[in-house]
């Protein structure tokens, strides 16, 4: 691992439960976007892609999976509705359609907060 290292390491120490994809659900996901996916991103898939679970850690600690709220998770770019789906709702919510015209067959949306925020490539 060579970009998660510390974010791997300090959840284990807390105790969350990390539960990755397998080979076959990475090939899956980048033969649907038909684009290889980025590194960072791969080990992030690979350690902690399908979901965390911290309800193990100690009560004190306050989500210390720091995903609360985020969409991240496998489930969350390969589903019946995805952080994409929920990008495109939103621009059509607000009439951005110069930005919705952006949005493509090729856009692959990693990372939704709180449904207003957004992260692709």
């Amino acid at each position: 691992m060579e970009y998660l290292n510390k974010i791997v390491e300090k959840l284990q120490k807390n105790r969350v439960k990390l539960i990755g994809l397998s080979d076959k659900e990475i090939s899956e996901l980048e033969k649907t976007i038909k684009t290889p996916l980025p590194k960072v991103y791969l080990e992030f898939l690979e350690s902690m892609g399908n979901y965390t679970d911290a309800k193990n850690i100690s009560p004190n600690l306050y989500d210390y999976t720091g995903f609360g709220g985020e969409s991240i998770f496998y489930d969350d770019v390969y589903s019946d509705y995805t952080n994409k789906d929920g990008l495109i709702d939103q621009l059509k919510e607000d009439d951005k359609e110069e930005l919705l015209k952006q949005i493509d067959d090729n856009t692959f949306v990693f990372f939704s907060s709180q449904g207003y925020i957004f992260c692709l490539f």
